[in-house]
């Protein structure tokens, strides 16, 4: 077959490869946000408002998260344009992977690859059966946008190494010339801007950014088939050398950054627990690589390897050894894409296993697989050179190629198709029947509510996220977890305190007693004064009561649990400043248990306002008027005696 047909059926392969990754990557849920992306679109929300302060999105001390300017702006973007409407994040991510696709093969022709293997490394990374949690997840935009920043330096950095051949071969071809063309040093100066652009733009997008300057190096001393005849002093004197440099110098300035700015999810420089010595033991590198094996593989389920902890080493062992072996026997880019590989999975141990080792997840390889890719198109290549200089043996090594690796392409079209209904199944329909029963107990939002929770289907910091995509309604008052609430100190009706119960798929008003008055002032949002009283055997007093949530037959409560000793009382001391109209409002519950409520006033004097005892587990609500105390700055005593007893929510209530 000629080269022009051979062209033209590589053509039409590629754009069906690209046809077939739209179809399985668009997702059964394309009308629903997912996870963390009800927290990125909360993110930006004051953004939005006012497009002209997304200066901000440059400063590292903006928020103590991610810095990831890029992925924020994606976000603020995307949602100026769409709203809430998720279909065109979807949209637009999936043709950043198509792009990422594109780049591949664009990267693996230029450092060698045939076609066919140029196609098969394409069509093994982008239709890989794992990326439903990073192609459709709109989280992960910063991952897929890193992945075609990198892609895109490299190969402007190989066009730049390839100029002296490609002139070279143009001399061949015409009349010598003694000195290089204005064109050539143009081009020389054009590749290598764009490749300092994409770079830094990557470190912008996304912390994996930080190995590309390092992997530009080795490709750099690489250059010459022999990495021993670079000279050190090419880094300052030739143009390439000065541009590897200077991004290697980012590359110390983004980690000072990153060492030093605030990061409330992982900390660059925190210790993980255990310290760096018990991090880096053999039980957890293997498991680690493992992890890495049964996600590159796209396994739904975790081989028996990974259930037995003893076999955790030997399974990583036999695949690191695999990868030596594949190492050893390949030529310059079968290295260069372990290498690759190597880079980003080390990387990701230090930054994030160490820490968090259940965030492991499979958008966690995508870089590092765009490096398996390049490596298996240049073995495939190797092998063909080594054992097809026959046409017949040739074709065999293709036919047998061509048969694994639709074999593979099938089962991740599976993989991917059955995971993504997964999510489907489980993360939608929950989001779906939280939003229901959330607008049955809190009809309408507007920009004042204050929405807080205990538990809730994703996280408690969420909440604010998802009621402002459910209602369409942006929430500009704080609002998120107990703590925050707790924070806050007190309450308007236009509060709503939420939890929900993973068991049986319920959400509940957790106070719904605040929609009943004007002001709500939470005794619990302070630390009380612990002290016993009429306990003479008892040295020490106990810790400051505990935070829970106790069920009952009508609805859940926060309460906080009271253990008195065994003689004398237990006593919570609060003070407080007593607004008029007030009264204080509680629910006390335990077998056995005495309760009792004593106020001091400003004068010193101690009246008991309150005493009871536990019946049969039942919640006693109470409320008693403070008028003749408005005013006045007193103390309130909560007291418990005999059993294990709970109070529920104390508070000052106004009407």
């Amino acid at each position: 077959m000629s080269k022009l047909g051979q062209s033209s059926r590589t053509k039409l392969i590629f754009i069906g490869l690209l046809w077939l990754a739209l179809i399985l990557f668009v997702p059964p849920y394309a009308d629903n946000f997912i996870g963390d992306d009800y927290f990125q679109l909360n993110r930006v929300t004051e953004l939005a408002a006012r497009p002209s302060t997304a200066w901000q999105l440059l400063n590292p001390f903006w928020q103590p998260w991610y810095y990831r300017p890029w992925q924020n702006g994606w976000i603020l973007v995307n949602r100026l344009v769409f709203g809430f409407n998720p279909f065109g994040f979807y949209w637009l991510q999936i043709l950043m992977h198509l792009l990422v696709m594109a780049l591949l093969y664009r990267v693996g022709r230029r450092v060698g690859l045939s076609r066919w293997a140029g196609l098969t490394a394409v069509a093994l990374f982008g239709l890989h059966g794992h990326w439903f949690d990073v192609v459709t997840w709109i989280a992960s935009i910063a991952i897929v946008s890193a992945a075609l920043f990198s892609l895109a330096a490299l190969w402007f950095f190989l066009e730049y190494l390839d100029l002296p051949q490609r002139a070279q071969r143009t001399r061949r071809r015409s009349k010598p010339i003694s000195a290089p063309s204005v064109s050539s040093v143009a081009s020389h100066s054009r590749f290598l801007t764009l490749t300092i652009l994409f770079a830094i733009l990557t470190l912008f997008t996304h912390e994996e950014g930080f190995l590309l300057p390092i992997f530009l190096l080795l490709v750099w001393l690489a250059r010459r088939g022999d990495w021993r005849q670079a000279r050190p002093k090419e880094l300052l004197t030739q143009p390439g050398g000065r541009a590897i440099t200077l991004l290697l110098l980012a590359d110390l300035a983004y980690l000072i950054l990153q060492l030093t700015r605030p990061n409330d999810l992982i900390s660059a420089a925190a210790a993980p627990d255990g310290g760096w010595l018990a991090a880096f033991n053999l039980r957890q590198i293997g498991l680690y690589g493992a992890q890495w094996v049964v996600r590159g593989l796209a396994l739904l389920n975790q081989p028996p390897p990974l259930v037995n902890p003893a076999l955790v080493t030997l399974f990583a062992g036999l695949s690191a050894g695999l990868l030596a072996l594949w190492f050893l026997w390949g030529g310059r880019w079968v290295r260069l894409g372990l290498v690759w590989l190597g880079l980003h999975a080390g990387f990701i141990f230090w930054a994030l296993w160490v820490q968090k080792p259940n965030f492991f997840a499979g958008r966690h390889i995508y870089q590092g697989m765009l490096g398996v890719a390049l490596a298996v198109g240049a073995g495939l290549d190797q092998l063909v050179a080594r054992y097809g200089r026959r046409r017949q043996k040739r074709l065999r090594i293709q036919r047998i190629s061509l048969g694994l690796t639709t074999a593979v392409l099938l089962y991740f079209a599976f993989t991917l198709q059955n995971m993504q209904q997964n999510w489907e199944n489980s993360l939608v329909a929950t989001d779906q029947a939280v939003a229901a029963q959330m607008k049955q107990l809190m009809p309408t939002v507007t920009a004042d509510t204050h929405v807080f929770a205990n538990r809730f289907s994703t996280a408690a910091a969420y909440l604010p996220a998802h009621v402002m995509i459910w209602y369409g309604q942006p929430l500009t008052e704080p609002g998120g977890s107990l703590f925050k609430l707790r924070d806050y100190g007190r309450a308007t009706p236009d509060f709503y305190v939420f939890d929900y119960d993973a068991e049986d798929g319920r959400l509940s008003n957790l106070m719904p007693d605040l929609q009943a008055h004007n002001e709500t002032l939470f005794l619990w949002a302070q630390t009380p004064d612990v002290t016993l009283v009429d306990a003479p055997d008892t040295a020490m007093p106990p810790n400051p009561p505990a935070m829970k949530i106790l069920s009952g037959p009508d609805r859940s409560r926060l309460a906080f649990a009271a253990n008195p000793p065994e003689s004398g009382w237990l006593s919570w001391a609060y003070a407080r400043d007593i607004p008029a109209n007030s009264q204080l409002s509680f629910s006390a519950r335990g077998d056995g248990a005495q309760f009792r409520i004593r106020l001091t006033d400003e004068r010193g004097q101690t009246q008991t306002l309150y005493e009871t005892s536990g019946q049969n587990g039942q919640w006693q609500d109470a409320e008693i008027d403070l008028v003749d105390f408005a005013g006045q700055a007193v103390t309130i005593r909560l007291e418990t005696a005999g059993n294990t007893g709970h109070w529920a929510n104390p508070r000052l209530v106004r009407n």
